[in-house]
């Protein structure tokens, strides 16, 4: 039964879109190509400007339930389930390794340059 709806729903899919829809999705051209390379590097520049973020509190008790024990935040000693539950407000100082923001700029710029290598569409 619900093979039969599905394979309904598709039908009338193709009959409003044309059978060649999927081919149109998933089409990657040079302009997403070009809008990845500009947000990671942007993002380079804001890892290679911002020496610490600091987390707000809802955050920090979400960083420290998936954690489990890891190096940013320990949920599994008893001092810091403790202190995340009486302390008002905990706060998360993450300090991102300094290599993280020319590898964005990096990446950013060779995937810019990529894409304007890359065959304009046929729009």
């Amino acid at each position: 039964m619900l093979a039969f709806r599905f394979t309904a729903y598709n039908e009338l899919v193709n009959d409003r879109r044309g059978p060649d829809v999927r081919e149109k999705i998933m089409e990657f051209d040079r302009n997403r190509y070009f809008m990845i390379g500009i947000l990671l590097f942007l993002l380079g520049i804001q890892f290679r400007s911002v020496e610490s973020f600091v987390l707000n509190e809802p955050s920090t008790r979400m960083l420290a339930r998936f954690t489990h024990g890891s190096q940013y935040a320990s949920a599994a000693d008893f001092g810091t389930s403790l202190y995340l539950n009486v302390h008002p407000s905990p706060k998360k100082q993450m300090r991102p390794p300094t290599w993280l923001g020319w590898v964005l700029l990096t990446a950013g710029g060779v995937i810019c340059l990529h894409a304007l290598v890359l065959p304009k569409s046929n729009k």
